[in-house]
């Protein structure tokens, strides 16, 4: 199976992408980490729509998502009244969308969404629950990372606070 053979960050991230577009039929799929005060995102994947700037997926419902900390999924937007006259959701017409919590150590620290611009997708408990696996290893991928990240850190301290190899 690829996700097992996946030992590096960015193909885990590709292969969760491609898995959201084939298994679930959503035309895109990103992972979106979240800046330390939650306010700005980065998206990875390489992805025009993804950028910043030209992001075009539902902020709001990314932004529902978090607040809920929970999976969230609904198969044809313009049926949510909530939803239906986001701005986002009509001017990319999106119609169906999935989004679910990055969560390292019970804090939220991105999130796996995708989306459809082309047709309603009722999502399935069985979908919702491959998404949520996807979601689980990337998550422990973040954790991973944040320990190596802590751990290189510390090397560095150590090195700094050592004295100067002797000669």
């Amino acid at each position: 199976m690829q996700l097992q053979q996946c030992t590096d960050s960015q193909a885990l991230i590709l292969l969760a992408q491609e898995c959201l577009q084939q298994s679930l039929g959503c035309e895109r799929a990103a992972v979106i980490l979240l800046s330390e005060d939650a306010k700005s995102h980065q998206s990875l994947g390489f992805t025009p729509w993804m950028q910043d700037a030209g992001f075009t997926g539902s902020r709001t419902f990314i932004r529902q998502c978090l607040e809920q900390r929970s999976t969230l999924a609904v198969g044809s937007l313009a049926d949510d009244k909530g939803l239906a006259h986001q701005q986002s959701v009509i001017r990319f017409n999106i119609q169906a969308a999935l989004a679910m919590p990055l969560m390292v150590n019970d804090n939220i620290v991105g999130v796996l969404y995708a989306d459809s611009t082309q047709d309603k997708r009722f999502f399935t408990q069985i979908d919702i629950a491959f998404a949520q696996k996807l979601a689980d290893l990337l998550s422990l991928r973040l954790l991973y990372h944040n320990i190596e990240h802590r751990i290189n850190m510390l090397d560095k301290t150590r090195s700094a606070l050592s004295p100067v190899a002797m000669h």
